[in-house]
C-alpha cells in the first residue's frame, strides 16, 4: 500500500508540473514604431522526421519547449534530414492604447516550409502556409520572404511556428508594425536595387569587352558574375517576388543551389588563368580542374535528385577548399611581385571571409546582424568590383604597353628603311669601281706580256675584290633577310638547276672539284636568288675546309615529305663545342684559317627558316661533315 501511495502521489506531482513547465512565455506587446526581434523570445521543440500534428504539439509536448540558444548548437542548423522539423513558440498580447497588428517576417527567403498556427477563440488553429514548397498565391503578402499579418487579442495569444528546410540555417523571426515594415521594404529594395545594378553593370561590361576583344577572361569573368548574380537573386527571393508564377514550387532553390555548383568550375579556371596558377605543372592544372568538374556534376545529380541541402553541403566546402589552396600557391607569386597575384589575393580573400562568415552564421556561431546576416553578399560584391578594376586596368595597362611596342617597331622599321636606302646607295657606288677592278685585273691577267711577279699581283687584286663582292652580297643578304617585312620572292624551283648555278659561282674559284648527283627531284617554289646564295654558301663553306684532293659532294633526295639539299666535304668536322653556335650572326668556327665576315652559315639558317625548313649539320664517322637543308613541300611545294 506504501508503494501505491507513493506512485500516485509522483503521479500528481507530473500532472501539476506539466502544465507548469509548458506555460508559454511571457507575453510580448505589438512594438508601436520599431522592430522587435524575437530571437530572444523564442522557445522551440524539434520534431524528428517532421510527423507531429499541432494539438499534440500544444499539447501534451508543450511542456517539452525549451528557450531558443543564441549560440551553437543551433537547432535548425544541426538538423540532418530535411524531413526534420523545428516549432518555434512565441506570445503576444494588444496592449492598451497599442496598436492592433503586426507584420511577422520570417528569414531567409530559401526556407522551404513554414506553417503558422494561431489559436482560435473557439479552441483548435488555423493554418497559414509560406515558404518555397508553397504556391505563392498562398502568401498572405506578396514579398519576397515569408510574411504573416498578426492581429492577437487583449489578452496574451500564443503562436505556434513550424519550420522545415533543406539548407542549413537559422531562422531569424522580426516583428513589425505596418507602416514601419513597408518603410524599411522600400529602403531595402533601393540599397538591394542598387547592389544589384552594380553586378549585373560589371557582368554587361566585361560581355561587351568579351565580344569586342575576344579575351577568354573577360568571358570567364562575366559568367562567374552571372552565376553568382543569379545565385543571390534567387537567394533573396528577389526572382520569385518578380515572376511568382514562373517558379514551380520548390524549384528556386534547387536551381539556387546548381548555380552555385555551376560556379566553382567557372572560378577555378579564372583563378588558373587570371593568376597563371599551375601554369608550370600541366598535370596538377589538369587535375584541379577535373576535380572541380566533378563537384560541380556530383551537386547537379543531387540538385535533380531532390538533395539540393546535400548538394550545398559539398558546393560550400568545395568553394572554401579551392579558394584556401589558389589563394595559398599565390602567395608565391605575389611575394615575388606579381600585381596580378596581390589583387586575386585581396579579391577572393575577401570573398573567403564572407563566406565564413555567413558559415558562421548559419551554424549558429556568430548571432544574427547586419554584419552576419550580409557578410556574404559584402564579400562577394567587394571581390566583384576589385577583380573587375584589376582586370580593365590591367586591359589599359596592355594598351598602353602595345601602343609603345608599335610606335618601337615603327621607328625600327622607319630605321630599317633609312638603313636600306643607306646601302643600297653604298652598293650602288662601290659596286661600280669593284666592277671596273675585276675588268681591268681581267685585262691585265690576259696581257702575255706580263711576268710572274706581275702575275701574282694581278691575282691577288682578283681574289681580294671577288671577296669584297661576295662580302657586299652576304651582308646584303643578311639585311634583306632581318627584315620581317621583306616577303620572299616566289617562284618556280628547280633544285638541280640552281645547284648548278651556285657550282659556275664558285668555279673559278680555289678550290677542290664539286660533284652534283643527278638524281632527279620534284619542283617546288621558293625564291631561287636566296636559295642559289644558301647553297652557294654551304659549297664555299664546304670548299675551305676540305684538302684539295677530295671533292665536295651535292645530293638531292625527298626526304620527310619535304626536299633536302646535303653538301658533303672530306675536311677535319667541325668542332664540338662549336656545334650549338656555328649558324649564328658573326660567329666563326675554331678551325677556320681565311678571312671572313661570318655570315655565310647564318645566311644559309635565315634562308631555310624562311621557306619553313631547317639547316643541320653532322660529323661523319669517317671524317668531315655534311650540312642539310631541308625545305617543306608544303611550303616550297607546286
Amino acid at each position: 500500500m506504501q508503494l501505491v501511495r507513493r506512485l500516485t502521489a509522483l503521479i500528481l506531482l507530473w500532472l501539476l508540473a506539466g502544465p507548469l513547465a509548458g506555460s508559454p512565455p511571457p507575453a510580448l506587446p505589438l512594438p508601436a514604431a520599431g522592430k522587435l526581434d524575437l530571437t530572444s523570445h523564442l522557445e522551440y521543440l524539434p520534431d524528428p522526421g517532421g510527423t507531429w500534428g499541432i494539438g499534440a504539439v500544444a499539447g501534451v509536448l508543450a511542456a517539452q519547449f525549451t528557450p531558443l540558444p543564441r549560440q551553437p548548437p543551433t537547432p535548425l542548423a544541426t538538423s540532418r534530414s530535411p524531413e526534420d522539423a523545428l516549432w518555434l513558440r512565441f506570445t503576444l498580447e494588444r496592449g492598451p492604447g497599442g496598436p492592433d497588428e503586426a507584420w511577422l517576417e520570417v528569414a531567409p527567403a530559401t526556407l522551404d516550409d513554414l506553417r503558422l498556427f494561431l489559436p482560435q477563440p473557439a479552441g483548435g488553429y488555423t493554418e497559414r502556409r509560406s515558404g518555397q514548397v508553397w504556391p505563392w498565391a498562398e502568401r498572405e503578402v506578396d514579398y519576397r520572404q515569408p510574411l504573416f499579418r498578426l492581429k492577437p487579442a487583449a489578452g496574451p495569444t500564443t503562436y505556434y511556428l513550424r519550420l522545415q528546410t533543406s539548407l542549413v540555417t537559422r531562422p531569424v523571426l522580426t516583428l513589425w508594425p505596418p507602416l514601419a515594415f513597408t518603410e524599411a521594404a522600400m529602403a531595402e529594395a533601393r540599397i538591394w536595387g542598387l547592389y544589384f545594378g552594380v553586378y549585373a553593370l560589371i557582368a554587361l561590361l566585361h560581355a561587351f569587352f568579351w565580344m569586342w576583344s575576344q579575351e577568354r577572361i573577360h568571358y570567364l569573368f562575366t559568367l562567374y558574375v552571372a552565376l553568382n548574380l543569379l545565385a543571390a537573386l534567387l537567394a533573396g527571393g528577389w526572382l520569385q517576388q518578380a515572376q511568382p508564377g514562373f517558379w514551380l514550387p520548390g524549384l528556386a532553390n534547387g536551381v539556387m543551389v546548381a548555380l552555385l555548383c555551376l560556379s566553382l568550375p567557372v572560378m577555378q579556371r579564372f583563378s588558373l588563368d587570371y593568376v597563371g596558377l599551375l601554369r608550370h605543372t600541366p598535370f596538377w592544372r589538369r587535375q584541379s580542374l577535373l576535380v572541380a568538374n566533378l563537384v560541380a556534376s556530383l551537386g547537379l545529380f543531387l540538385v535533380l535528385g531532390g538533395l539540393p541541402g546535400l548538394a550545398l553541403a559539398l558546393a560550400w566546402p568545395a568553394t572554401g577548399l579551392f579558394i584556401a589552396l589558389s589563394l595559398l600557391l599565390a602567395l608565391g607569386p605575389a611575394w615575388r611581385g606579381d600585381e596580378q597575384a596581390r589583387t586575386f589575393i585581396l579579391a577572393f580573400g575577401l570573398y573567403g571571409l564572407g563566406l565564413t562568415i555567413n558559415l558562421a552564421r548559419n551554424r549558429g556561431w556568430l548571432p544574427p546582424g547586419l554584419l552576419s546576416d550580409q557578410g556574404l553578399a559584402t564579400g562577394a560584391l567587394l571581390q566583384t568590383l576589385v577583380l573587375s578594376l584589376a582586370i580593365f586596368s590591367g586591359h589599359k595597362r596592355l594598351r598602353r604597353e602595345k601602343a609603345l611596342a608599335e610606335a618601337q617597331a615603327a621607328a625600327e622599321r622607319r630605321l630599317r628603311e633609312e638603313q636600306a636606302d643607306f646601302l643600297a646607295l653604298v652598293s650602288h657606288e662601290v659596286r661600280t669601281p669593284l666592277s671596273i677592278i675585276a675588268a681591268a685585273t681581267h685585262n691585265l691577267l690576259l696581257d702575255p706580256t706580263l711576268d710572274a711577279k706581275g702575275r701574282a699581283r694581278g691575282e691577288k687584286i682578283r681574289r681580294a675584290s671577288e671577296r669584297l663582292t661576295r662580302l657586299m652580297d652576304d651582308y646584303l643578304s643578311a639585311e634583306r633577310l632581318a627584315s620581317a617585312d621583306a616577303p620572299l620572292r616566289r617562284g618556280p624551283l628547280d633544285l638541280q638547276r640552281i645547284c648548278r648555278a651556285a657550282m659556275d659561282d664558285l668555279r673559278d674559284t680555289p678550290g677542290p672539284e664539286m660533284i652534283l648527283d643527278p638524281t632527279p627531284v620534284p619542283p617546288g617554289t621558293g625564291d631561287a636568288d636566296l636559295l642559289r646564295l644558301a647553297i652557294r654558301n654551304l659549297l664555299q663553306n664546304a670548299r675551305r675546309h676540305s684538302p684539295p684532293t677530295y671533292p665536295v659532294a651535292i645530293s638531292l633526295e625527298v626526304a620527310e615529305g619535304g626536299l633536302c639539299v646535303r653538301v658533303r666535304d672530306e675536311g677535319a668536322g667541325v668542332p664540338v663545342a662549336d656545334l650549338p653556335l656555328i649558324f649564328r650572326r658573326f660567329r666563326r668556327g675554331h678551325n677556320s684559317t681565311e678571312a671572313g665576315a661570318g655570315l655565310g652559315l647564318y645566311l644559309v639558317d635565315k634562308v631555310a627558316r624562311r621557306h619553313g625548313g631547317r639547316v643541320e649539320v653532322t660529323n661523319l664517322v669517317a671524317g668531315g661533315c655534311e650540312f642539310s637543308l631541308w625545305l617543306p613541300l608544303e611550303e616550297a611545294g607546286p
